[in-house]
């Protein structure tokens, strides 16, 4: 009794229509997209003069693709309709399944020395300008502006001018502490190990945060008065299971 409680043998005589709603109800749950840049290695390259497509940088991301895409082909002829692959470099096609609607696109921490900054920068420049375009949500991790433990002002202002120039449909903007963020900024063990966002208790740490990005949003905004300023906050990013056990 309590296995046939669990399953629902006959969804397939279900009319189309409550069909195509049930698979529609998940996929707008909202997905944490961390994306980076995949450099080959220079033994990858070595003795090429001209390196084919196949070993110049992309961007991937460790996110899993959206569960619909592998239940059955009705099921990824409707997610496809609302998630497709994007971010492609070099006029390639992109490797990144996302959905602008409801995902959030995620610059996260990187090791090394402005390594952070440098995969922002080079996202923003030579990912398909038409995906940029479309991103709704973007979160930004403290370590791209900064320089070791120390704030940078000016690169905040730079990195809402890429902002600006390549994401003009922006409509949320999250700040994320670099402490706050910890080993879950890229963490993805498994496949149901998403991330979400968490809300950050005041601390020093959040409230100098907060005044710093005020700072430089309303600097900006009095730089480029045309500019429609996205709703903004600051938060932590965690892994969904982490977020249950505090609740």
């Amino acid at each position: 009794m309590a296995q046939s409680a669990n399953f629902f043998h006959h969804f397939l005589e279900l009319p189309t229509e409550l069909r195509l709603t049930i698979w529609n109800l998940n996929l707008y749950q909202p997905r944490i997209v961390p994306i980076h840049i995949d450099a080959p290695s220079p033994s990858e390259t070595e003795g090429l003069s001209f390196p084919s497509l196949s070993v110049l940088p992309q961007c991937v991301s460790p996110c899993p693709a959206p569960a619909n895409l592998h239940v059955c082909r009705e099921a990824r002829r409707e997610a496809l309709k609302h998630h497709r692959l994007s971010f492609g470099m070099y006029q390639e096609p992109g490797r990144v399944f996302f959905n602008p609607d409801s995902d959030i696109l995620y610059f996260g921490y990187r090791e090394g020395f402005g390594a952070s900054e440098s995969q922002f920068r080079t996202a923003m420049s030579l990912c398909s300008p038409a995906d940029l375009a479309q991103v709704r949500r973007l979160a930004i991790n403290e370590a791209v502006f900064r320089v070791g433990c120390k704030y940078v002002h000016s690169l905040a202002a730079d990195v809402l001018a890429l902002v600006r120039l390549r994401m003009p449909a922006l409509e949320e903007l999250v700040f994320v502490p670099a402490t706050a963020a910890g080993t879950d900024d890229t963490a993805y063990s498994s496949y149901d190990a998403d991330l979400v966002l968490a809300h950050i208790g005041t601390t020093n740490e959040t409230i100098e945060m907060t005044r710093q990005v005020k700072m430089a949003l309303d600097d900006f905004c009095t730089k480029y008065p045309d500019w429609k300023k996205p709703n903004y906050r600051v938060m932590a990013i965690v892994k969904a299971s982490k977020q249950k056990k505090r609740q």
